[in-house]
């Protein structure tokens, strides 16, 4: 019997104001690594983001 290897989570806190490459730069290199899943964690439920770029990440 050989044991599986387990899943490992990496949560990204995510802040109002936060810089999409700060984020994303890391999220996209942790995509390339086996048995790593990442979460996002805000401050509240919505949009959390950069209100002068107009960009964001829908928290759930």
């Amino acid at each position: 019997m050989t044991d599986l290897p387990r899943k490992r989570r990496v949560s990204v806190v995510l802040f109002e104001g936060f810089e999409l490459l700060d984020v994303f730069g890391p999220v996209e290199l942790l995509g390339h690594v086996p048995h790593v899943a990442v979460d996002y964690v805000g401050p509240h439920l919505g949009v959390v983001g950069h209100e002068v770029l107009g960009t964001g990440v829908a928290m759930r």
